[in-house]
């Protein structure tokens, strides 16, 4: 019998699709992971840009414009599941890895400030805290996947002994270090960021470094243990790890040439990623073409002293640039002679506008990106958000459309007079927010499906790049408790923590998560969903996957052709046209 007759798909996004091969935390069905991850190495369908494995799958991102539907299939979605199931047929063939596991140990202070959970745990599970760290630390474990952060580790072979759900309420913060549980599985924190597990201990070891040759700790396929250790022994080793770049892998055990690394290659490393209408169309009108390299201001914006002759386009919402106190229209190319500020009025819609310069930022490139990444603190402008008194450094153009703009302004400001900016926000302050079902939609009750696309919900204060949270009188309640184990997310994914308030995961979401996926946010909404302002409301309205699909495709093309349309217009400039 065909192996993919034992597989399930699910459709995560119009861009993703998730291939779940059993339920449960098991070393076989790791060995089932990594098997048609070898297959799908070496051959590869149409489109695929990247993978997200998982404790029972994997779920596949593909390019929905470079896939070409050859049997008749409803969805291109469709088409993609067609060539996975083709590719399985081939699995019990592929190549078992036999080489040698890495094997290492890593040392936790557990309870008290470190540890805050760790009393909840013992107490749920009707223990002492000596005997939780003692069952916690006497197993060697298997490390699943990296994912949700750069670096985090899914650890499977957890005593069910000490088996906790996580919190109902995430944290907004969690200290970089945290060793947690969640369910029938533990990991560590490698950086400060929101989570909802069981905090038990810490440990004193960088878990991800971006300035070593792999800055993860942990990889798939690694052998862990912990040893439980004293304050002064936490104190020491962490001075240690925050004085060497060197003190990680090698230093606890792990020997990077023994073994291919496949996991490191996927999902962007573990790190969120992505660009939106409004960075295409900025890029685009100010003539940078090869990387999206630019600078987004939030809410009233900052105001920016130009030490260079620039041409400029500023795209999204909520903001309108002001130059002498002349205000310009959002999506038209700028130019801006050196001495000028610009600054930004605050106009009715919207929060998030985007500058984008001709030659781009001068950043440094890490991790094959020149965005930052604020909640692991590298990329970008030193790692973090800019400040008063910072210079951003503008890469030298000879573009011809910088040169001829230069010219034509003669020294002042000029605007020409066309443009695109890629957003039309309503009028109306009550949105509509299209989604469609998500993985565990069914697993909810009916009247909270109802409750979903009904109720009238707002943004809160406690949003951000990571996540909206959404809340409102009424709840969101499944009809039986489950544990979920964590799978890939996507931009738009629609979350319920215990709490039974919805959570959409944003351009700075993990790579997986583990709450019940209840819903998608379709990808053509999304620039429209990151306008909204904290407080304003919205409603979720339902679409079937099919029209979600066809609306992304129809949005990628039409971005496809706005690109074209300006490069047109700019040559129409340069033969004295169009100006």
């Amino acid at each position: 019998m065909a192996v993919y007759k034992e597989a399930e798909f699910y459709e995560l996004s119009e861009r993703a699709v998730t291939v779940k091969f059993g339920d449960g935390i098991d070393p076989k069905l790791h060995a089932r992971v990594s098997q048609f991850m070898q297959v799908i190495d070496e051959q590869p369908f149409q489109g695929y840009v990247e993978a997200v494995p998982s404790y029972t799958g994997i779920t596949f991102f593909y390019n929905p414009l470079k896939v070409i539907k050859t049997n008749n299939e409803t969805t291109i979605q469709q088409q993609v599941i067609v060539e996975l199931k083709e590719r399985i047929d081939q699995l019990e063939y592929a190549k078992k890895n036999s080489l040698e596991a890495n094997k290492i140990e890593i040392p936790v202070l557990y309870g008290g400030e470190y540890g805050p959970d760790l009393q909840e745990v013992a107490h749920a599970n009707g223990l002492l805290t000596d005997e939780v760290i003692q069952l916690h630390s006497e197993r060697t474990y298997l490390v699943y996947m990296i994912g949700f952060a750069p670096g985090f580790p899914f650890i499977g072979g957890m005593n069910e002994r000490i088996a906790t759900p996580r919190k109902s309420k995430p944290r907004e913060k969690v200290p970089a270090g945290s060793v947690g549980i969640a369910g029938h599985q533990t990991g560590v924190y490698p950086m400060a960021t929101p989570g909802g597990w069981q905090l038990i201990g810490q440990t004193p070891l960088k878990l991800f470094d971006v300035n070593r040759d792999v800055p993860s700790l942990l990889q798939s396929g690694d052998q862990v243990t912990f040893k439980p250790i004293s304050k002064d022994a936490f104190v020491e080793l962490k001075e240690r790890s925050e004085k060497s770049h060197d003190s990680s892998r090698k230093a606890w055990g792990a020997d990077d040439s023994t073994r291919h690394r496949s996991i490191w290659l996927f999902a962007s490393r573990c790190v969120a990623k992505w660009c939106d209408g409004h960075d295409f169309v900025a890029h685009c009108q100010s003539t940078r073409r090869e990387r999206i390299c630019r600078c987004s201001t939030n809410d009233c914006g900052p105001s920016l002293k130009f030490e260079t002759d620039a041409l400029l386009a500023v795209t999204g919402a909520g903001m309108q640039p002001v130059i002498d106190g002349k205000e310009y229209s959002l999506g038209v190319p700028l130019f801006i002679p050196k001495g000028q500020m610009l600054s930004f009025k605050p106009i009715k819609h919207g929060i998030r506008a985007y500058v984008a310069v001709a030659g781009g930022f001068n950043v440094p490139q890490v991790m094959d990106s020149h965005s930052t990444y604020l909640r692991a603190g590298f990329g970008g402008f030193e790692g973090r958000a800019l400040q008063k008194g910072d210079v951003l450094a503008i890469q030298e153009t000879n573009h011809k459309y910088f040169n001829w703009m230069k010219e034509q302004a003669g020294g002042f400001v000029k605007a020409l007079k066309w443009g695109a900016n890629s957003l039309r926000l309503d009028e109306e302050s009550n949105q509509s927010i299209r989604i469609f079902k998500g993985t565990h939609w069914d697993r909810f009750t009916e009247d909270s499906q109802k409750k979903l696309i009904h109720t009238e919900y707002f943004l809160t204060t406690q949003s951000d790049r990571m996540g909206y949270r959404f809340e409102a009188e009424e709840t969101l309640e499944l009809k039986d408790a489950f544990n979920v184990l964590s799978e890939a997310v996507d931009f738009g994914t629609v979350q319920v923590p215990s709490e039974g308030k919805p959570m959409i995961l944003m351009a700075d979401r993990q790579t997986t998560g583990g709450y019940p996926r209840m819903a998608q946010v379709i990808a053509a909404d999304l620039s429209r969903l990151a306008q909204l302002r904290p407080t304003e409301t919205m409603r979720f309205e339902l679409v079937s996957f099919k029209e979600a699909e066809d609306l992304y495709v129809q949005q990628e093309r039409s971005m496809t052709e706005r690109k074209a349309g300006i490069r047109l217009r700019w040559n129409e400039c340069l033969k004295g046209a169009g100006v």
